[in-house]
């Protein structure tokens, strides 16, 4: 790399489908180029899919970590677009989604938008994403937006500096209330001679279902033991006392 020279470069597509300006760019003196045989140089497509996801994989992975610092409930991270972090928790105590919002707005200067749902709502599914914005978030209540702040210069939207202001949303349901919009049953646990109730969200039904299958599986399979347990005792009448697996006690 050449020392104080600079020469100007571009225009250039980038991964948020915008070509930025010409800039000054430094100069790297190349002596030579070497390869093997039959060499293949594969490339990417400029501001589509496989140029976002070359550097988005070990984003994602680095936002992970910094979340569950601060947040060790964190269940996934997305980046689904230029400047974007979907984030899902499960929120125990109020205050933990903006936390999740710091936490990644502080880690990654390329960060400008960040959307924390509760760990119900799948991120990969953009189409949940906006349903739990629309339907649980209020922009006055929910929003937090931090102006003039340090960004990308890739950001089209930025100042040639790349001051910008960041926002993040926080989505998650309150602890304290559950809308009546949303599906809900009531099991009663009874324990001893008390009992309580708990309410289970539509998103966790599906799975309450299962855990009611597979039990009733396996109050059938101790049914059938305890059915074939009687039935060897009742051979066992009139004889030394012995044990289903045929062993005799003298």
């Amino acid at each position: 790399i050449l020392p104080h020279e600079r020469v100007a470069e571009g225009p250039f597509g980038e991964f948020t489908g915008y070509s930025l300006g010409e800039r000054q760019r430094e100069v790297v003196k190349v002596r030579a180029i070497t390869h093997r045989r039959d060499a293949i140089f594969q490339d990417i497509t400029v501001g589509h899919l496989d140029h976002l996801m070359l550097s988005t994989t070990p984003i994602e992975a680095n936002l992970y970590r910094a979340v569950r610092a601060m947040v060790p409930t964190v269940k996934a991270v997305r980046v689904p677009a230029p400047f974007t972090v979907y984030v899902s928790i499960e929120q125990r105590i109020s205050g933990q989604a903006k936390n999740a919002i710091l936490a990644v707005l502080g880690n990654d200067l390329y960060m400008k938008r960040v959307i924390v749902v509760d760990q119900d709502v799948d991120i990969f599914n953009d189409r949940q994403v906006n349903w739990a914005v629309a339907t649980r978030c209020q922009p006055d209540r929910d929003i937090v937006v931090i102006t003039n702040t340090r960004g990308s210069d890739l950001d089209p939207s930025t100042k040639e500096d790349g001051n910008t202001a960041k926002w993040g949303v926080d989505v998650p349901l309150p602890n304290r209330r559950l809308p009546a919009t949303r599906r809900a049953i009531a099991f009663r646990k009874k324990s001893g001679n008390a009992s309580t109730s708990r309410i289970l969200s539509a998103s966790n039904f599906e799975r309450c279902l299962l855990e009611i299958r597979g039990l009733q599986g396996l109050l059938r399979s101790r049914a059938r033991r305890l059915h074939r347990g009687g039935a060897e005792g009742a051979e066992c009448r009139g004889r030394p006392a012995c044990r289903p697996s045929g062993r005799v006690d003298t």
